[in-house]
């Protein structure tokens, strides 16, 4: 659960967690010892959103644009709309866009966009920071489609960068970047100037209790508030 606290510019977080594994208390417990309960602040990712900022704007400075790149915006989107993206490599070696998030690499993010080209274009989809990086290499169709890239990374320092990279030569269009903390994508949110990335998050206790329920199975609720930016 998620409540707004307008006057004071803080989103509270009702966590309730069930059918947690011992490994995963060990994961919470850490991290509610590095914070030393509410006294030092760690950076939540909100599950259910989008982490990106401005997913239907790639003009938009939140997003880093290679030089050989061309961007044409009000393209047909598979939502029947025009919040499309043409992007056109004009060079002679790899060019793309992407954007950096603060938010752990150690979690797993799963990395998603709409893409579609006349032709097959060669699209790579990337996650990295400055120790590590995964990607992989999609194929554009004249069809519509969703793909995605889920991992994580062995460094777990921030900032992170999501990229779509193009080939030499090629063009595609996109639709609907989206980045969440889960394996698999859902459906998509479009964002603007706030994404689901909260830096300045502390919880709202100092204990944490954790019930056992079963062999290898606990339970827990924990509170947390996250400061919204000015």
């Amino acid at each position: 659960m998620r409540e707004a606290d307008h006057g004071f510019g803080a989103v509270r977080w009702q966590l309730s967690y069930s059918h947690l594994t011992e490994q995963e208390c060990g994961a919470l417990q850490t991290l509610f010892e590095a914070a030393q309960g509410r006294l030092n602040p760690f950076v939540f990712t909100d599950p259910t959103d989008n982490l990106l900022l401005w997913s239907a704007d790639l003009t938009n400075p939140a997003w880093s644009v290679d030089p050989l790149i061309t961007l044409e915006g009000g393209q047909p989107d598979p939502n029947s709309g025009t919040g499309a993206f043409q992007l056109t490599n004009t060079g002679q070696a790899a060019q793309g866009i992407r954007q950096s998030i603060i938010a752990p690499g150690s979690l797993l993010y799963c990395f998603s966009v709409f893409i579609r080209s006349e032709s097959a274009a060669s699209v790579e989809m990337s996650i990295s920071n400055q120790t590590s990086r995964t990607a992989q290499d999609v194929t554009a169709t004249p069809e519509w489609r969703r793909v995605a890239l889920s991992g994580s990374l062995s460094g777990g320092d921030p900032p992170l960068l999501f990229g779509i990279t193009l080939a030499p030569g090629e063009r595609a269009s996109v639709f609907g970047p989206q980045v969440e903390a889960q394996r698999a994508p859902s459906l998509y949110k479009a964002t603007t100037g706030r994404g689901g990335t909260y830096p300045n998050s502390r919880f709202d206790s100092d204990s944490l209790e954790l019930t056992a329920t079963g062999v290898n199975q606990y339970s827990a609720t924990i509170s947390v508030v996250s400061l919204l930016a000015d």
